[in-house]
């Protein structure tokens, strides 16, 4: 009998990668979304979400709210999300799940090409090549807002 276990790789952003994640307010957050969350240097969120990204932030990641605004305000994709994407940051962008905010992802699509799928995340990029330039470590999450 065989005691080789195969271990399961959960999902990770890789560097210049954005990754989409729609989430209810009131839902518990699935496994794989949870995975992409805490492998990620930089999390931007919609405001109602604050309390679930404080909850899941692993300590030594950046989250920071996106910026107020009515339903269906801004772009899909912050402007925020590609600087650090470019810049060769993993990023995930968590957004409430709302009416047509589907549809405004479809106009991001044409500029940034077709995004990967991976449950109900959608990934873009990698945008940069590499990783970014190291600098101070955080004994603390970085929750910012």
């Amino acid at each position: 009998m065989s005691h080789i276990r195969q271990i399961a790789v959960a999902p990770a952003v890789r560097p210049g990668e954005i990754w989409l994640v729609e989430q209810a307010a009131d839902a518990d957050i699935t496994p794989l979304d949870h995975d992409v969350i805490v492998s990620a240097n930089v999390i931007l969120y919609d405001r109602r979400l604050e309390a679930l990204v404080a909850e899941i932030l692993p300590l030594g990641t950046y989250a920071e709210p996106l910026p107020a605004g009515g339903q269906g305000a801004g772009p899909a994709i912050s402007s925020r999300a590609l600087r650090f994407a470019e810049d060769g940051w993993s990023v995930v962008q968590i957004v409430e799940a709302r009416p047509g905010w589907r549809e405004r992802v479809q106009g991001a699509a044409a500029s940034l090409g077709t995004p990967r799928r991976s449950g109900e995340s959608l990934i873009f990029g990698p945008l940069a090549e590499g990783a970014p330039v190291g600098g101070p470590a955080f004994t603390a999450n970085g929750l910012a807002g």
